[in-house]
């Protein structure tokens, strides 16, 4: 089994391959088009609409796009292609996704200034998005800590009544900043490869 994070990847590698999905323009092949239905003329799409219900339609039954995205080659070829680009992808993604989250916490911080039940539902929210995100970043290499256990516990803490909230939202900052600065470098190797 492949993880999630591979068959994503192998996924996209497949439908761009296919044709059905063009990265260039963010486009999708129009398969009912293929077929002879334009999805603009209303009869057309009341046609695929009565389909969708269960109506039995000759063409609509028949489209199989499986010749589409069956490889004729080594499929164990996709799979390590998903894994080699896994290991620049998945690490640029946990910078970008941790330099996103601080964006927010900053631009939400800058909206609702700092009054105490804002700053805890900030803290909470995003606490709990970074950690669902960003669950499979190791811990950090330099220092060994685990810094989505140090979010799950800035996220715990700020539900107490007593927490120091500029504190922990300080804190969640550091941390999230730490994982954007660990895996920049991924993020700078997509950079020079889209170049």
């Amino acid at each position: 089994m492949e993880p999630d994070s591979v068959w994503a990847i192998r996924v996209g590698l497949e439908l761009v391959a296919s044709g059905l999905y063009n990265p260039d323009d963010g486009s999708w092949l129009d398969v009912l088009a293929l077929h002879g239905i334009d999805i603009d003329d209303p009869v057309d799409f009341a046609r695929v609409e009565q389909w969708l219900r269960g109506v039995p339609d000759v063409v609509l039954d028949a489209i199989d796009l499986t010749s589409m995205v069956t490889s004729a080659e080594n499929p164990e070829r996709a799979v390590q292609s998903a894994t080699d680009l896994a290991s620049v992808l998945v690490p640029a993604e946990w910078s970008i996704i941790s330099s996103g989250i601080i964006g927010v916490i900053q631009e939400r911080v800058a909206e609702d200034g700092d009054g105490e039940e804002s700053m805890r539902l900030l803290i909470t929210v995003m606490g709990q998005v970074a950690a669902q995100a960003l669950h499979d970043v190791p811990p950090d290499p330099e220092t060994g800590e685990d810094l989505i256990d140090t979010i799950g516990a800035i996220t715990e803490e700020a539900s107490l009544p007593e927490a120091n909230l500029p504190l922990m939202l300080e804190s969640l900052l550091e941390a999230l900043s730490g994982i954007a600065r660990d895996y920049a470098a991924s993020v700078a190797v997509l950079n020079q490869h889209g170049e």
